[in-house]
């Protein structure tokens, strides 16, 4: 009986170490190609946005607004992208490093953004 609970115990605490040290550890999203068309903020970036961001980065929040209208030009008023560097702007750092909800734009989505701040970052 004693046996029993302590592999109970046993098997509880090494779950959660293992959860906990899976949770610990930083995730890079790498780039991935995207087609040959061109990517536009309104069909293709705005979306993402709308999908993923705006729960925090809208009008109500202490941060940068990322809803449909003004998106753009918050992103440029908070130096948010890099035309000349596109891997230095700080919404791809962001995404990447900081962001305190990981998962929130995927691979994908991600590939797109930077695309797009590498066409230029043009209000399409």
């Amino acid at each position: 009986m004693i046996n029993n609970f302590l592999n109970i115990i046993l098997s509880f605490c090494f779950f959660i170490i293992i959860i906990t040290l899976m949770s610990c550890t930083k995730k890079y999203i790498e780039y991935t190609e995207t087609s040959n068309t061109s990517v536009s903020l309104k069909n293709n970036i705005q979306p993402i946005f709308d999908n993923s961001c705006i729960n925090c980065h809208n009008q109500q929040a202490n941060t940068f607004n990322l809803k449909t209208g003004y998106s753009y030009k918050s992103l440029l008023d908070n130096n948010l992208i890099n035309i000349d560097k596109p891997s230095n702007s700080v919404l791809l750092i962001k995404i990447n490093n900081n962001h305190p909800f990981e998962g929130a734009v995927n691979i994908y989505e991600y590939g797109l953004i930077k695309k797009w701040i590498e066409e230029g970052a043009k209000d399409n």
